[in-house]
């Protein structure tokens, strides 16, 4: 299992969360690490593009550079109110590279809205979070490019913790066995 982000410091919390649970069967990846593994492995489009530095441009969070996928890649990806926090452009690159590294026959579920109503705000002049939304459309086009099968869209998903408006949905995928 891997836990990836964009943020160290938010990768460093989801270690100390899986080590307090009693969880050891995972790494800790920064983006820029899957997407250079992703190259690597399967080569330079697989990665999609650059989607930032993770903050610095350091390895996974033990410091470490040249993280490796498992061979063959992964068998399953999560994603649950991350991707929202990323500008489209960027939210939908993610979604091909977390396609692309699964495993032939693995599956994900990945959770973004499809409609946000505001920013979020704590007074006028304080953004609590970027919120961001991308079309349905475009999310299941992602998907297909990344030669995964979109096996059922949950809209409605239930994921509103700031109050008000948010259209979720929650995409399960799975790359075939014969792609």
């Amino acid at each position: 299992m891997i836990c990836v982000d964009i943020a160290p410091s938010y990768l460093a919390a989801t270690s100390d969360t899986m080590s307090s649970a009693g969880v050891s069967n995972y790494d800790a990846v920064l983006l820029p690490d899957l997407e250079r593994a992703a190259a690597t492995t399967y080569g330079p489009a697989s990665s999609q593009g650059d989607c930032g530095d993770g903050g610095g441009g350091r390895g996974s969070v033990d410091g470490s550079v040249g993280w490796q996928l498992p061979p063959g890649g992964v068998r399953f990806v999560y994603s649950l109110m991350t991707l929202q926090h990323n500008p489209p452009a960027t939210a939908l690159r993610l979604i091909r590279l977390l396609c692309n590294v699964l495993a032939h026959g693995g599956c994900g579920i990945l959770h973004i809205p499809y409609h946000v109503p505001h920013q979020y705000r704590r007074s006028a002049d304080e953004l609590v979070m970027q919120m961001h939304a991308v079309s349905k459309a475009d999310v299941a086009a992602a998907i297909e490019q990344s030669g995964c099968r979109l096996v059922a869209i949950l809209d409605g998903a239930k994921y509103d913790h700031c109050g008000g408006g948010i259209e979720n949905c929650m995409y399960v995928v799975q790359k075939d066995n014969h792609i």
